[in-house]
């Protein structure tokens, strides 16, 4: 039996001039992951309370969608629109899920699995993304973390995962000592494609032959970390951003 480790991660929201949407789908495994618990029962309830929590702070905005406002009576009998404020955590949450309307998803990982990521000597740190939006007040700085194509872990990752892209950005001799060798390795992987236009060697699915034969020739190897250890950077990370807008 594997041991089990549970992430919340922070989806985003913006706006289209219209509506509200989630930046992320629960299958893209991305966002500042916020919380991490071995008990189950404990992150669906801290699950709950961040998202009650995070739909009183923006006033129901996340509601502004022209598909909701017709089924909530539908799923919570003798409720409308004008009774939003006053569900309480379980009820607000039926809403929410129903209508896929999160600011956070839960993930379920074996504690061992383990994500390819890539470390950036400008930032000295882990190559970070920024989904920090105007419409939202959380910060949602994360680590680019791809888990590996055929790694046997991941028959135990819900839900489960869609991409295995990863990305590497520089020019060949940023990436590598030996630029010409790494070029011939392009030329000679189907996995593999490199844009000169914006500098960056995309990884069509990241899996552990492409990732050995990139590695010896990086000057920077692709690294592991497990989702315990992403937690704690990307922690750090998102707490050393807030700071330094405060």
């Amino acid at each position: 039996m594997e041991e089990k480790i549970y992430a919340l991660r922070n989806s985003s929201f913006w706006y289209d001039d219209e509506f509200f949407f989630n930046l992320m789908n629960s299958n893209d495994h991305i966002g500042h992951i916020t919380a991490i618990f071995e008990d189950k029962e404990q992150a669906i309830q801290e699950w709950k309370r961040l998202e009650y929590e995070f739909t009183h702070k923006i006033n129901f905005n996340n509601f502004m969608r022209e598909d909701i406002s017709f089924n909530i009576e539908e799923i919570l009998p003798h409720r409308t629109w004008n009774d939003l404020k006053n569900l309480d955590i379980e009820e607000l949450f039926t809403v929410l899920h129903h209508n896929d309307i999160h600011a956070y998803y839960l993930y379920e990982y074996p504690k061992q699995i383990k994500q390819g990521v890539a470390w950036d000597n400008s930032e000295n740190n882990y190559h970070f993304s920024d989904a920090c939006t105007e419409y939202d007040f959380r910060k949602n700085y994360f680590i680019d973390a791809t888990f590996i194509n055929d790694d046997p872990l991941l028959i135990h990752v819900s839900p489960s995962v869609d991409s295995f892209i990863f990305i590497l950005y520089g020019s060949l001799s940023d990436l590598s000592d030996t630029p010409i060798l790494l070029s011939q390795l392009i030329q000679q992987e189907e996995n593999l494609n490199y844009d000169e236009d914006r500098k960056l060697l995309r990884i069509k699915q990241l899996d552990s032959s492409t990732l050995n034969s990139l590695n010896v020739l990086l000057k920077n190897p692709i690294q592991y970390l497990n989702i315990e250890e992403i937690y704690e950077i990307e922690k750090s990370l998102n707490q050393t951003h807030l700071k330094g807008i405060e």
